[in-house]
This record gives structure tokens, sequence and C-alpha cells, in this order.
């Protein structure tokens, strides 16, 4: 039998100083973190052959953006973040979700789509209209069950791969 989790969603958990443990569970821990406590994650997982001052996305700084982790132990091991960002055929407000990404230890769990519902949450409190994200083809079927449905066609982005965009009209 595997590890036992706890999950718990919480507000701002930037200091990441937060319990490892849960009735001997492992505590894994979701709320907003600054964005660069999200890069390491985003350079291993994401952008390999980026170096880490190479993976801040644009508009990651803005005054409205939030990003969102899971915390176990001290560690990201899992992010999401969002911004805004128009996108033609799209009504506008609109928004977008960048960098999202779990550890392998995780998936399954529910954990991805806390992230998702958390930038979701707060692009629709500042004023979406609409939310998108360009998935990468593996992670299209995640992106259905949250509800998104793609834009387009698929189209390559060099050297990560096959990607869809997707939207949600929340």
């Amino acid at each position: 039998m595997g590890d036992v989790y706890a999950v718990r969603l919480v507000g701002d958990v930037s200091d990441m100083t937060i319990p490892t443990r849960a009735a001997g569970m492992r505590l894994v821990v979701v709320g907003r973190v600054p964005a660069s406590a999200t890069r390491p994650l985003r350079q291993a997982l994401l952008r390999p052959h980026q170096r880490l001052d190479e993976v801040q996305v644009p508009g990651e700084d803005h005054p409205s953006a939030a990003w969102f982790g899971a915390i176990e132990e001290g560690e990201v091991v899992g992010t999401a973040g969002v911004m805004p960002e128009d996108r033609d055929g799209l009504e506008r407000p609109a928004w977008r979700v960048r960098a999202m990404a779990t550890v392998s230890s995780i998936r399954g769990l529910g954990i991805g789509r806390m992230l998702l519902d958390g930038c979701v949450e707060h692009a629709v409190e500042h004023g979406a209209v609409a939310i998108w994200c360009s998935a990468r083809v593996p992670a299209a079927g995640f992106y259905r069950g949250a509800g998104f449905t793609p834009l387009g066609e698929v189209h390559d982005l060099p050297p990560i791969g096959p990607h869809i965009d997707m939207s949600l009209v929340p």
C-alpha cells in the first residue's frame, strides 16, 4: 500500500512553514505562494531545457496575478499561475492559466484540480469572463474534466511539444 495523503486547501502559504504530517499521513497543503517559489519546479518539470532564470513567464509579476503551490514538507510539489491575458476569439477580460505542473507522486489525488480551482476562483474574483490555457496535449483530458473546451487545433511549441489552447467560461 502506498502513502496516505491528507490534502488541505488554505490561503497564503508563502512562508512555507506548515505542518508536514497529519496523524501519520503525508500532508500536502495547497494555497497562494510567490511566483518565485514555483520556478524551481517549473524548470524541473516544464522547462528542463531552460535555466532557472529563464522560466519566468510574461505577466507572472502582474499586480493581479496569482500563483498557487502544493507544499509537502516545505517543498513545492505542484504549481499553477493565473494572470490577465486576453486572447483572440474570447470575450474580454480574459485570464490565462500558466505553468501548471505536479510531481508524479501526487498525481491523481485531486491536488492539480485544487490548484486549477484556485486559479479559476482568483480570475473570476478579478473580473474574468473567460479563462484559457495552452495545454500540453497529454494534459488536455485533465482540463476537459474541469470544463475547458478546445480552441482551434493542436500546435507545436518547440522544444516543449504539442499543445492545444483551451478555454473555460466560468
